[in-house]
């Protein structure tokens, strides 16, 4: 009897340390069935989900989903005895790579809309139709093409297209059977009906384009009426004279037009045709107003070389091309000087000869210790724009806030996009020169800040230091944007934060199929115990 006992209290142990094992590897406490921990009845326990459950589950999804396709094919069967009510329409262009990346969405489509009287060939004349019904009918329709085709033969919603070429106007099922019609609903009550102006029968397009007219009748409105222009796929680039000239420096900008929808992608190819060999191959994209820009890195580049700049488009008719040259770099030379004394409000410099023409910008002092990117933060005033060589006493507007010393940041800007404004909140534009050695060409100079007796107007501002600093030239060395980047601040997360070994995963592993063995075993000697 006391062998017994000892082998029955064997087995509980060994199925209460089972159970709190299985509970730490599975996240759960098992229970056998018939058995109890700590007086609890095993009535409490209550079995989520299940079979029996799951099944019943299916069945009501299925019972859901047969609902779902009757009531979309009842409705497929039903549209065209509805009426569309249009609130608004709006008509534009969308470029035609926007089915190839298979991108037809509803959100790609709005963001790559834009209002415009041309549309290029292989472009979307894109229509904007607002209206909650039609949109909700084409958003559960399986094909939103035939039943919007169907809508616009049963209804009083009509679009018609005409060109001069045709005596008949085109019908949208005509594009459709080109294969150039895409219905995109999209959220509640907006639906984008393009048409691909290339699949058009019988249009012909010259340089000047050719007129397309556009009508749209619905039930609610009185007819709209618009006329477009197709125009062929073409790029020009940008030229003052007849051939493109380019320094070597960073940030050298090509500009041009083109007829395509903004949004499109060119590929920009310059390469070498004499001197030291190189090829730069640049991706840009056409602007709302046809335009578009990229910026080269010609630094590197010797002066007197020649280059040629094509766009390697496939769908353009022309192939642009334009031959240019690399000029020597740029070059900047600021001077404060000790005769600057003090000035209300403002700081003047002496002498500056910029090269190519900009602005001298003043920012503090900690623009020396951050990179480019953000360096527009710490601007703090600006000349008014200087022509190309030297300018002598240029005032720069400079009021800080309280008294004592300080340390300023004279830089010279380059005038990037022409426009003879200072674009002090866009890193790109409006670069700073540089020198030879990749060093911004700037002074770093010491100014006293002191009070202007209480009359309420710019304080005064006074040069202490006998000869401004210029990084570019001393033995202090140059502030590169390389250089400066390199002093960033890391996010030193990863390298703080502890990352999870081999052995911190999460579910059950190798101890909770150990635990669910030892229950097995507990059960297999329990049950042997009862049969004892």
């Amino acid at each position: 009897m006391g062998t017994k006992r000892i082998f029955d209290r064997v087995v509980l142990t060994t199925i209460v340390v089972a159970t709190l094992w299985c509970s730490v590897a599975f996240g759960s406490v098992v229970v056998p069935t018939g058995m109890s921990l700590g007086g609890d009845s095993p009535d409490n326990h209550v079995v989520s989900g299940g079979a029996q459950s799951d099944i019943a589950e299916l069945h009501q999804a299925d019972e859901r989903t047969a609902d779902h396709k009757e009531t979309t094919s009842g409705t497929e069967q039903t549209v065209t005895d509805r009426s569309y009510p249009l609130q608004s329409v709006i008509t534009g262009t969308v470029p035609g790579a926007i089915r190839q990346s298979q991108l037809a969405s509803g959100e790609s489509v709005r963001d790559a809309f834009t209002q415009r009287k041309k549309v290029a060939m292989g472009d979307y004349l894109a229509i904007q139709l607002n209206s909650t019904e039609l949109t909700t009918t084409l958003a559960e329709a399986d094909d939103p093409e035939e039943t919007f085709l169907g809508i616009l033969d049963r209804t009083e919603l009509s679009i018609a297209v005409s060109i001069a070429s045709r005596s008949d106007a085109v019908a949208v099922d005509e594009i459709h059977q080109s294969g150039g019609l895409e219905v995109v609903p999209h959220q509640n009550e907006t639906t984008f009906v393009l048409l691909d102006v290339g699949a058009i029968d019988s249009l012909a397009v010259d340089d000047n384009g050719v007129p397309m007219n556009l009508r749209i009748d619905s039930s609610n409105t009185d007819p709209i009426e618009q006329t477009k222009v197709v125009v062929p796929r073409q790029a020009t680039f940008e030229r003052s004279a007849d051939s493109l000239q380019l320094r070597a420096d960073p940030n050298q900008t090509i500009r041009g037009h083109s007829t395509v929808a903004p949004g499109t992608n060119l590929t920009v190819v310059t390469r070498s045709e004499e001197g030291a060999p190189f090829q730069i191959t640049e991706q840009t994209q056409v602007g709302e107003n046809g335009s578009f820009e990229l910026q080269l890195d010609l630094n590197k580049s010797s002066a007197g070389t020649t280059f040629s700049v094509s766009i390697s488009n496939e769908s353009l008719e022309n192939t642009p091309t334009i031959d240019g040259q690399i000029d020597s770099a740029s070059s900047a030379d600021i001077e404060i000087g000790t005769d600057s004394g003090q000035s209300q409000g403002q700081i003047v410099v002496s002498r500056a000869n910029l090269s190519d023409g900009g602005f001298l910008a003043i920012y503090n002092g900690s623009y020396l210790s951050n990179s480019s990117s953000v360096r527009h933060e710490y601007f703090r005033g600006v000349s008014k724009h200087l022509d190309a060589g030297e300018t002598e006493e240029i005032p720069i507007r400079y009021d800080p806030s309280g008294t004592g010393n300080r340390t300023i940041v004279i830089v010279a800007h380059h005038d990037s996009n022409g426009n003879e404004k200072f674009d002090s909140n866009n890193s790109t534009l409006d670069t700073p020169y540089v020198g030879a050695d990749g060093g911004t060409e700037m002074d770093i100079t010491q100014v006293a800040i002191s009070n202007n007796s209480g009359s309420g107007g710019p304080q005064f501002v006074t040069v202490i230091n006998g000869t401004a600093v210029n990084t570019n030239g001393n033995s202090s060395g140059p502030v590169s944007d390389r250089n400066t980047h390199d002093k960033e601040q890391t996010n030193d997360d990863e390298s703080t934060t502890p990352k999870p070994d081999g052995t911190e995963t999460s579910g059950p592993g190798f101890d909770g199929a150990l635990g669910l063995f030892s229950v097995i075993i507990a059960l297999s000697l329990f049950v042997l115990r009862r049969r004892q």
